[in-house]
C-alpha cells in the first residue's frame, strides 16, 4: 500500500494585484487531500475510486466502465502510463478530496497521485517534473494557464509570487520559497461563503476587477504589464503597501492586532475593486462579530468565494458554530509543509 497526503494552500494577500506587477503570498494548510494506491490479484488495468465513486479503466487508462467526476486525474494517469507506468496487476487508486473551491483542491490531489505513482514506479522524480504534473491537472481543470502557485505551494510549502514582463516578451512568474509563521496562539479558519449557490467563475472576476481598475484596453483585453500607464500604477501601490503589512507580522513574535488589522484593509482594497459578494461580506461580518482579529476573502472571490479570518486558538470552535449556524461551512486551516518538504 503506497499512502500519499498532500496539503492544500490559502492565499494571504496578493489576489488580483499579482497580475499585474504586484507581490502574492500563498502557505500550504490542512487538511490534506490523500490518495491511496494499492494492487489485486485481478487482471492488469486500473480501478480509481474519486469520493466514494467508483471508475474501471484498462492498462493504457481508457474508461471501461463508472461515472468520471474528475477526468483530470484520469489524464494524469494516462500522462504516467505514457512515461512508462504498466499495471503488473490490477492497480487500485483511492483519491479523497472535501475542501472547498480556491483551496487548491486540484494541485493537491494532483501532487499527492504523482508522488503515488511515482513510487509505484520506483522512480524518483526532479522536482521540475513534480511541478510539471500538477501544473498539467490545474491547466486542464481551470481551463487556462495557471501561474504554478498552488502546484509551487502544495509541493514545496509558502511561496511568493511575482509576474515579471519585459516589454515585446510574454509574462513570466517567478516563485521564491519563504518561512512564514502566523503569530504565536492564532490560527486561521476558512471558510465557504457558498452556501450551496452558485460560484463565479475566476476568470469572471479578474474580468471584473480589471473593469474595476480601468484596465480594459479599447478592444476589451485586459491590459499586460507593459501597457499600464504611470497612472494605473497609482492604483496598485495600495496593494504594495498592504502587502508588505501582512507580511511583517507573519512570524511568531508577530502582532496579531496588526496582521487582523491590515488583513480587514486588504479586504478592503479587494471589495472596492469588485472581487467581494453578499455572502463573503456576511461571512466576514460573522467572523469580525465573534472576535477574529481579521478576516478577509481570499482567491478570486466573487459569489461563493473564500473567506480567511485570523483568530485566538481558545475561539476557533466557537467562531466555526456561529458560521454553521449561519450554513457555512468552515474549518481550522493550520499552516503545514509543502508535500515534498
Amino acid at each position: 500500500m503506497i499512502d500519499v497526503k498532500a496539503p492544500c494552500k490559502v492565499i494571504l494577500t496578493g489576489e488580483h494585484a499579482v497580475v499585474y506587477g504586484c507581490q502574492a503570498l500563498a502557505i500550504s494548510i490542512e487538511p490534506f487531500n490523500t490518495v491511496k494506491l494499492s494492487e489485486t490479484n485481478a487482471e492488469p488495468g486500473f480501478e480509481m475510486k474519486q469520493n466514494g465513486k467508483l471508475i474501471s479503466l484498462d492498462a493504457t487508462g481508457n474508461v471501461k466502465s463508472g461515472e468520471i467526476t474528475w477526468p483530470v486525474f484520469c489524464d494524469l494517469l494516462k500522462r504516467f502510463i505514457q512515461k512508462g507506468l504498466k499495471p503488473r496487476k490490477k492497480t487500485v487508486i483511492e483519491l479523497e478530496s472535501n475542501v472547498p473551491k480556491g483551496m487548491g483542491a486540484s494541485s493537491s490531489v494532483a501532487a499527492a497521485l504523482a508522488i503515488a505513482l511515482y513510487k509505484h514506479m520506483k522512480v524518483t522524480p526532479t522536482r521540475e517534473e513534480l511541478f510539471q504534473d500538477v501544473q498539467f491537472v490545474d491547466t486542464s481543470a481551470h481551463g487556462g494557464a495557471p501561474s504554478g502557485i498552488d502546484a509551487m505551494t502544495v509541493l514545496f510549502g509558502p511561496t511568493q509570487l511575482t509576474k515579471t514582463q519585459k516589454a515585446g516578451e510574454n509574462a513570466k512568474w517567478d516563485f521564491q520559497h519563504v518561512d512564514v509563521k502566523l503569530p504565536q496562539d492564532t490560527t486561521l479558519i476558512v471558510i465557504d461563503s457558498s452556501r450551496g449557490g452558485k460560484r463565479s467563475l475566476t476568470g469572471e472576476v479578474v474580468r471584473t476587477v480589471a473593469e474595476h481598475l480601468e484596465f480594459l484596453k479599447n478592444d476589451g483585453t485586459i491590459k499586460q504589464i507593459t501597457e499600464l500607464t504611470d497612472n494605473d500604477k497609482q492604483k496598485l501601490k495600495p496593494f504594495r503597501k498592504i502587502f508588505q503589512k501582512i507580511v511583517s507580522e507573519l512570524k511568531t513574535n508577530g502582532n496579531p492586532d496588526a496582521l487582523g488589522k491590515a488583513m480587514n484593509e486588504n479586504h478592503e482594497l479587494l471589495k472596492s475593486i469588485g472581487a467581494s459578494s453578499n455572502e463573503i461580506e456576511k461571512a466576514k461580518e460573522i467572523a469580525l462579530q465573534n472576535n477574529a482579529y481579521g478576516a478577509k476573502l481570499t482567491g478570486a472571490g466573487g459569489n461563493g468565494g473564500a473567506v480567511i479570518a485570523l483568530v485566538n486558538k481558545n475561539n476557533t470552535t466557537k467562531l466555526i458554530e456561529e458560521l454553521k449556524k449561519n450554513r457555512f461551512n468552515a474549518f481550522e486551516a493550520k499552516p503545514t509543509k509543502g508535500a515534498m518538504q
